[in-house]
């Protein structure tokens, strides 16, 4: 936010390989997507996601690695 006001929406840019031309430049079709967001609920989400990045890792009660 940082004193900004923020939307309800935001866009995703996809890109999908159209083709190869001879010197091996990749060609893309681009397609952009306007997605509605809860604007709460993003927040909420980025916060968990810094929570695991700034935490240490791996805990010993990580499920998915055992602690190694």
């Amino acid at each position: 936010k940082n004193g900004y006001q923020t939307e309800d929406y935001f866009f995703l840019l996809f890109y999908v390989p159209k083709e190869v031309n001879e010197t091996g430049e990749v060609l893309f079709d681009t397609s952009l997507v306007k997605m509605e967001v809860d604007v709460d609920m993003a927040e909420k989400t980025w916060k968990k996601a810094l929570d695991v990045l700034n935490g240490s890792c791996p805990k010993d009660s990580c499920e998915w690695c055992g602690g190694r």
